[in-house]
């Protein structure tokens, strides 16, 4: 969510960043549960500070911070060479949680300023963060029910068909990372848009017969898809446990797309399955 937070300009926090990556999270709580019980605790100031060295010695505490990016950076000059003592531990947790909420706002302002290029920016604050993930990258979870309302079956086929059947029996027992392979194979994304009204379709999903007729038996064949235009041509198969099978082997073996024109398409789906 920090990215869509930073665009339309919500606050950003450090359970924002916690949500990415866990691993400083869980860092950054185990200091605070250190710090909280020793100051619980009736020592002395001096006291504190000793009982903060022991507890924190396996830690190497130094005033640096892990980055998304894998790299330590310092949170001022000569940081790295400086042990955190317990005077400092608030203004250490606090500069550590800033600077990770603050480490990717340079590249969401850049996105920002490309958006705006477009659309005013202050349009974006219209919408809460979920709203615009949504909007610009689709639904998270691909609904089979929708992706049929959306198809159109191109002449001779029709919704009829007995392998268009077959398709539908496939697709509604596929989990959700086989049908983003599919929508990979036949649009070159993994996600459906955001749906809007009923009475709308964002896209069309497309599905028309391969041409098997000078073909002996097209239960031979693989499915191709067209990633330019959301269509699928399809075999007339035998069964459904056909169509599956040939389906899955497209959609796990065909992922690229930088060859999607139809005949080249169609000859590296033919070669594949002759493998």
């Amino acid at each position: 969510q920090i990215v869509w937070k930073y665009l339309v300009q919500s606050e950003v926090t450090f359970a924002d960043v916690c949500e990415y990556d866990k691993i400083v999270g869980d860092r950054v709580t185990y200091i605070e549960t250190i710090a909280h019980e020793i100051m619980e605790t009736d020592y002395d100031e001096d006291e504190r500070a000793s009982a903060w060295l022991e507890e924190t010695e396996d830690l190497d505490l130094r005033h640096c911070v892990m980055g998304a990016d894998g790299v330590e950076h310092e949170l001022f000059p000569g940081g790295k060479e400086m042990i955190v003592q317990w005077g400092a531990h608030q203004e250490y947790l606090e500069a550590t949680k800033n600077y990770r909420i603050r480490e990717v706002q340079l590249q969401c302002e850049a996105i920002a300023h490309g958006i705006a290029t477009q659309i005013p920016r202050s349009m974006l604050s219209l919408f809460t963060p979920k709203e615009l993930e949504r909007m610009v990258c689709g639904e998270s979870t691909i609904d089979v029910g929708f992706l049929r309302e959306i198809t159109e079956y191109v002449e001779p086929m029709v919704e009829q068909d007995e392998v268009v059947e077959y398709f539908w029996e496939v697709l509604n027992g596929f989990s959700q990372d086989e049908l983003g392979r599919y929508l990979r194979f036949i649009w070159g994304r993994s996600r459906l848009p955001a749906r809007t009204d009923a009475s709308s379709k964002p896209l069309v999903h497309k599905i028309c017969f391969m041409d098997t007729e000078e073909r002996a038996d097209p239960d031979a064949f693989m499915p191709v898809g067209h990633t330019c235009f959301l269509r699928l041509d399809l075999p007339n198969y035998s069964s459904a446990a056909v169509l599956r099978r040939q389906l899955l082997y497209a959609i796990t073996h065909t992922q690229c797309i930088d060859a999607d024109e139809g005949t080249t398409a169609e000859q590296q789906a033919l070669a594949a399955y002759a493998q």
